[in-house]
């Protein structure tokens, strides 16, 4: 009897070790399978029942589920989901500074000379579309030393112009210069800006140069 029961309890024992050899086999087995996907079998029976069924987690590449059991798979990454709405526009951003612009310079070609009345063009630039700030300086010489003259230069264009005409009078004064400021707004390719001198009431000559300054936006000070 003893040996019998020892016997017993050698094969209980030996059936224990199996038992345990085999769950640590599972417990170490490739889980989630080299795919990434989760294999778990259960009862669909006790799926039924009040506190549902028991899930167990198996290696599908050395496992399988037992009779009556249902395989389920799932992934540790869900599927992905649907593209959302796009979102509102945000709100406008406040106007960056202003960069440096372009200058457009012209030095002029010497004197011009201007018949008493008549007007002489005595320096210009050429612009493409923009806002530009304008200065200018005129060097305006009397014909005569006995003659009282008086001459007047402006800015002249085709675009959007701001500025005033600048009188020089030249009494015993031989010659007289004078500087001019302005602004131009031009929308047309190439578009000249003018500078021009007129002799009023007597004989004259004038030589001009002009730099016009390309700016970001041109704001009008009350």
């Amino acid at each position: 009897m003893r040996l019998a029961l020892r016997g017993r309890t050698l094969l209980v024992a030996g059936f224990v070790a199996v038992a345990t050899a085999t769950v640590s086999g599972i417990a170490y087995a490739s889980i989630p399978s080299s795919d990434g996907t989760i294999h778990a079998c259960y009862s669909p029976n006790g799926a039924k029942g009040t506190n549902g069924a028991q899930l167990n987690i198996v290696d599908r590449d050395q496992a399988s589920c037992s009779r009556g059991q249902q395989e389920i798979t799932w992934s540790q990454t869900g599927p992905t989901g649907l593209k959302g709405d796009k979102g509102d526009k945000g709100d406008k951003g406040d106007p960056g500074t202003p960069g440096s612009g372009n200058a457009f310079t012209n030095y002029g070609d010497g004197l011009h000379d201007i018949g008493e009345g008549l007007t002489q063009t005595v320096s210009s630039v050429t612009l493409p579309p923009g806002n530009y700030t304008l200065s200018a300086s005129v060097a305006v010489v009397k014909a005569d030393a006995d003659d009282h003259t008086h001459v007047q230069c402006y800015f002249v264009s085709a675009g959007t112009l701001n500025g005033h005409v600048a009188l020089a009078s030249l009494e015993g004064t031989f010659q007289v210069r004078m500087p001019l400021i302005g602004d131009v707004t031009t929308t047309a390719a190439a578009t000249a800006v003018f500078l021009r001198c007129t002799a009023l009431d007597a004989d004259a000559s004038a030589a001009g140069e002009i730099i016009a300054l390309q700016v970001g936006t041109i704001t009008p000070s009350e």
